[in-house]
This record gives structure tokens, C-alpha cells and sequence, in this order.
């Protein structure tokens, strides 16, 4: 049995020795690759962040460093080895005091009274004093272990905590903190986007754009323009009130007109302050205030009119804060009923304008509200026998303004059809005079054309023959310049023997130019008159 007991000691011995160096092994802390695939620190939007904090929180806020680390244990490697040793020979201890630490995750221990980290890993603790707290995760947003606070504050937050040994709050940037202080004790994230955050005794207040904050400084009435403010005690925070146009609601209600005729009425008021600083130094609560003015308001108007006089409504006017008249347009639900004689019509319209022109300038002047409407929702009369013989009244009236309008229509078609007529003839002669002027100005232009048409063919004619006559003269003088010039050419040549030899042929042809008939006589038969000298010196001149 003891030999048995020594071999299992020896094996668990071997597996644990073997566990130990394999974890030694192991980093404790993310590898330099793993951290680079983190998201950059962006610097720059803590600056902006800062800027919209108020100057006087600035310094309690502790910038984030981007490059803080988790310190945990690391031994030397004279400790690693007796380590290595001890859980050989304490095998059975050793597996009892094993803490295994998994990737991302760290384990709070403490030896003695100081606080440890250990990374991922196998680790042993072989002293009684070296306890295991517990293990985290170390992504947790908060991880607290002795005076050591890992923190990680997302964007649009402050972490806050308290300096116990000054009392001042401790305001955390977005980003990641590690805080060895043993006076230091987290409180609680701030979320930026929250109206009202409480740092201890401070209280960081934020007012949006369309209101304004309510708050005293040295027991003064102090305006919250949009922004960050801190409230520092004695001072005080009230509320935040908006700017924007308000409805406010108004119970229904039951009011006698003069003539004893009870009407219920159910109505809303649109309101805005546009004076807060007027408003709350006047008014202790502004919708109670609104409510009690405007239901008597309506009250008195309903009681001081009749029935009658109320459908005699006339366009209400009032100031507003530029000193200039206006008038009331807002159209008043459920005055438009066409069924209805007119006072009925002006009926809801009255009692708007009457409680505009009432309320609003005295509002505006002593609270600084402005009352920009009323929306009577129902305005009725309450006794229902009433109502219902008013009603048959409406009938009536309603028939008669019917027929009357359709008489009036008839009318005034039949007024349009003779105008219709009047127009179609008068169209129709004008039509006609001017197709008859037209016809008139086309002849006119046709005449006037032919006759430009005719005086420019009788001007190109004579231009024509003008042209012909002095080309033919200039012809006849070419012709006579040349036969001159022949002439002179012939009498010049006749003083050559080819001349008159020439001049001799032409006088023969001249001679037998109209002969029918020639005879042929022999020499000597020649009558006495061939004989003479003329011919004898022609003939010698041949010869």
C-alpha cells in the first residue's frame, strides 16, 4: 500500500511539475499584435469634451492614459525554480492551491495584506496568507481589488469618485484608468446626455437648446443659458422650463351667459415664456397660474355677452413685445359648420378673439408669457332641450339661405348666358369686319403689286431696247469703220499692177453682172466700139 501511495504521489508529482512549466510559458498580459488591433485613442475628442465641461470642473478631471497597463506578479527566476520545486515535492498541497487563470481573464489575490494581480495562467499559492479574492474578466468597466481601481469610461460618460483624504470629486475621462490610491473610492459613471447629474454635493446641469434653467447663486434668480453648468452649494438648482410653445390643458368647465343660458366649455392654451427671468420672480407655479387666468378668463367673458351678442364677433387685436398692433388669425377648431345661420358660425370664433384681447397683453407685460392661442375644443349649449330647439332654428334658416342661394344662382347664370351671347355676337362681328378688312388690304396689295409688277417690266423693256439700240450703233459704226477702212485698203491698192488688174476685173463683173447670155466673137470681128482705145489698153496692158 505505501509503494502504491509513492507511485501515485510520483505521477501526480510529474503532471503537476508539467502543468507549471507549460503555464510558465503562457504570457501574462495581451501580446503586442493582439493590442495594436485595438481602436485608437482619440485625443482629440476628449479636448472637444472638455471644452463644453464648465472651467471650474475642469480640474477635477483626470485624463485617461491610452497606454496604462494592468501590473501583475512576476516572479524572478531563482523564484520561478524553487517554485518549480516546491510543487514537485508538495504535490498533493500544490494541487489543493492551484488558481487557474484563463485568457482575458485576471485573478485578485492577497498576500498577506497586500493585493496581487496574476496574469493568465497556472499559479500555486503555497503560503497561508496567499488567498485567492476572486477572478474577473478584464474588459469588467470596473475591477476594485485593495487600493487598486481598474476603470474604463466610455464615450459620451465621467467616471466619478471621491478623494477621501481631500473631499474633492475625482472626475475620470473617457478612456482607460488604473488607480493605485488607497484615499481614492469609485462612485458611479455620469452620463452626459442626462438634464441633471449629481457629483457629490455638486450637481452638473445641462440645458438643451428651446429651454433655459432655473437656478440660484447667492439666493438670486439666476438664468441657465443651453450648456453645461455646475451648481455649487449654497447655490441651488430649481428646474429646467422650456421655451418652446406649450399646450396646456384646461379642465371643462360650465359658465352662464347673461341670458342664463349655460354653455360647457372644453378648451386648451397655447402658451411661451418669453421673459423666463419675469416669469419665475412673479409666478410660483406657471401652468396653475395660466389654468386659474384663463378659465376665468372664459368664465367672465361667457357671463358679461348673451347669446345673440356672442355671434357678433369682431377681429381682436393686441400688442405684442415689439409694441405693434396685431391681429388674431389663428383659425378656432370647430367654428366652420356651414349648416349653421352666422352668429353660430362666429360662434367660437368670438369667444377666442374677446379672450385674446383680454389675456394676452396683460400676460406678456406681468409674467413674461405670451399666450399665442386658445383652442376651444367644444363649446356647447349644456340644456339639451335648448340646444335641440336652436338647432330646428339652424334647420330652417339653413333651408331658407338655401333656396335663397339657389335663386341667386339661377339669377346669376341666366345674367351669365345673355352675357355669354352678347359676347359670342359681338365676337362674331368682329370677326367679320376684320375678315372684310383683310380681304380689302389683300386686293389692295395684289393691285399694288401688279402695277410694281408691270412699271418694272416696262422699265427693264425700254432698258432692253435701250441697250439693243445703242448696241446696234456702236454695230453700224464698227460696220462703217471697217468698210472705210476696206475702202481705203482698195484705193490704196489700186496703185499697184494687182490693183488695177483688180480694179479691171471688178468693172468687167460689174458689166456682166446682169448678163444672161455671152458670145464669143474671133479677133478682127470685133464691132468698131470693142475697138476702142479702152479695150485696146487693157489688152496691151494683158499682153
Amino acid at each position: 500500500t505505501q509503494s502504491t501511495w509513492g507511485a501515485w504521489q510520483i505521477c501526480i508529482a510529474v503532471a503537476v511539475a508539467k502543468e507549471v512549466m507549460m503555464a510558465s510559458s503562457l504570457p501574462l498580459l495581451m501580446k503586442p499584435e493582439q493590442s495594436s488591433k485595438l481602436p485608437s485613442y482619440n485625443k482629440s475628442h476628449q479636448l472637444d469634451l472638455m471644452a463644453q465641461l464648465p472651467e471650474e470642473l475642469r480640474h477635477y478631471v483626470v485624463q485617461a492614459d491610452p497606454h496604462a497597463t494592468v501590473h501583475t506578479v512576476k516572479r524572478s527566476g531563482v523564484s520561478k525554480f524553487l517554485r518549480k520545486m516546491g510543487t514537485v515535492l508538495l504535490a498533493p498541497y500544490a494541487v489543493c492551491r492551484m488558481v487557474l487563470v484563463k485568457e482575458g481573464q485576471i485573478a485578485l489575490t492577497w498576500n498577506g495584506d497586500r493585493p496581487e494581480i496574476l496574469g493568465a495562467g497556472r499559479h500555486v499559492l503555497f503560503k497561508p496568507t496567499n488567498l485567492l479574492d476572486k477572478i474577473v474578466n478584464i474588459s469588467d468597466s470596473v475591477i476594485v481589488h485593495g487600493p487598486i481601481s481598474i476603470i474604463r469610461v466610455q464615450d459620451g460618460q465621467l467616471g466619478y469618485g471621491i478623494d477621501s483624504e481631500t473631499g474633492h470629486p475625482v472626475l475620470l475621462s473617457p478612456g482607460k484608468h488604473v488607480i493605485n490610491s488607497t484615499t481614492f473610492k469609485f462612485m458611479s459613471y455620469l452620463a452626459l446626455d442626462a438634464i441633471q447629474n449629481d457629483i457629490g454635493t455638486f450637481k452638473l446641469v445641462r440645458i438643451e437648446t428651446g429651454n433655459v434653467g432655473i437656478a440660484y447663486r447667492k439666493a438670486e434668480l439666476c438664468i441657465l443659458q443651453p450648456g453645461f453648468h455646475l451648481i455649487v452649494p449654497p447655490d441651488r438648482f430649481r428646474c429646467v422650463v422650456s421655451t418652446q410653445q406649450c399646450i396646456l390643458e384646461l379642465p371643462k368647465m360650465l359658465a352662464e351667459s347673461s341670458d342664463y343660458v349655460q354653455l360647457a366649455v372644453k378648451a386648451d392654451v397655447f402658451y411661451r415664456i418669453v421673459e423666463p427671468e419675469k416669469t419665475f420672480l412673479n409666478i410660483k407655479d406657471i401652468e396653475i397660474s395660466i389654468r386659474e387666468t384663463a378659465v376665468a378668463t372664459l368664465s367672465g367673458i361667457i357671463r358679461n355677452s348673451t347669446l345673440a351678442e356672442i355671434g357678433q364677433s369682431a377681429k381682436a387685436t393686441y400688442h405684442n413685445h415689439t409694441g405693434k398692433s396685431r391681429g388674431s388669425t389663428t383659425s378656432v377648431a370647430g367654428g366652420d359648420d356651414p349648416s349653421a345661420p352666422p352668429f353660430h358660425q362666429s360662434f367660437y370664433k368670438f369667444v377666442h378673439d374677446q379672450f385674446i384681447e383680454t389675456l394676452h397683453d396683460h400676460v406678456l407685460s406681468d409674467w413674461g408669457v405670451s399666450i399665442e392661442n386658445i383652442r376651444i375644443e367644444s363649446l356647447k349649449i349644456a340644456n339639451e332641450r335648448l340646444a335641440q330647439d336652436i338647432s330646428g332654428q339652424a334647420v330652417i334658416y339653413a333651408k331658407t339661405q338655401a333656396a335663397l342661394a339657389n335663386a341667386q344662382s339661377e339669377t346669376q347664370v341666366q345674367a351669365a348666358a345673355a352675357e355669354r351671347n352678347a359676347n359670342t355676337t359681338r365676337i362674331d362681328a368682329l370677326a367679320k369686319a376684320n375678315a372684310i378688312e383683310a380681304e380689302a388690304l389683300a386686293n389692295a396689295n395684289a393691285i399694288k403689286l401688279e402695277a410694281e409688277a408691270k412699271a418694272k417690266a416696262i422699265e427693264l423693256i425700254a432698258a432692253a431696247e435701250a441697250e439693243a439700240t445703242k448696241m446696234r450703233a456702236q454695230a453700224e459704226k464698227e460696220r462703217l469703220r471697217l468698210e472705210g477702212e476696206g475702202k481705203r485698203m482698195f484705193v490704196e491698192s489700186l496703185n499697184t499692177e494687182f490693183g488695177h488688174q483688180l480694179a479691171l476685173f471688178d468693172i468687167q463683173a460689174n458689166a456682166f453682172k446682169n448678163t444672161e447670155k455671152l458670145a464669143w466673137l474671133p479677133a478682127g470681128t470685133l464691132p468698131p466700139i470693142l475697138s476702142s482705145n479702152l479695150f485696146a489698153q487693157n489688152k496691151d496692158n494683158r499682153m
